[in-house]
């Protein structure tokens, strides 16, 4: 029998793959991460499709990480289901800006 995914505030559902991918980072940079992603709190329904949004952390006075999390959420009334989250590059996290998916 599988364990039920647990919940976060009732507001997010963490994937395995999601926590799997969390643990790749350094522990400063899950926590700085952690905390954009609480800032995501009310995320419309995508209908269960998955959606992409981006974000970045400053680690250091010069040094900035940036990632992209991918997520649905079925229905208004139902929990975020975080699904993967990646390092990209800048350049990728700049396309994020422009096409307005991006952690303001």
């Amino acid at each position: 029998m599988e364990s039920e995914q647990k919940y976060i505030e009732d507001e997010f559902e963490l994937d395995e793959y999601f926590l799997k991918q969390m643990h790749t980072f350094e522990l400063d940079v899950k926590n700085k991460i952690a905390s954009k992603i609480d800032e995501l709190i009310g995320l419309k329904s995508t209908a269960g499709k998955i959606q992409s949004i981006a974000g970045y952390i400053n680690l250091k006075k010069d040094i900035d990480i940036f990632f992209v999390l991918d997520y649905y959420r079925e229905a208004d009334c139902a929990p975020t289901v975080l699904i993967d989250v990646n390092e990209i590059e800048v350049d990728r996290y700049l396309d994020y800006i422009n096409s307005n998916k991006y952690i303001k």
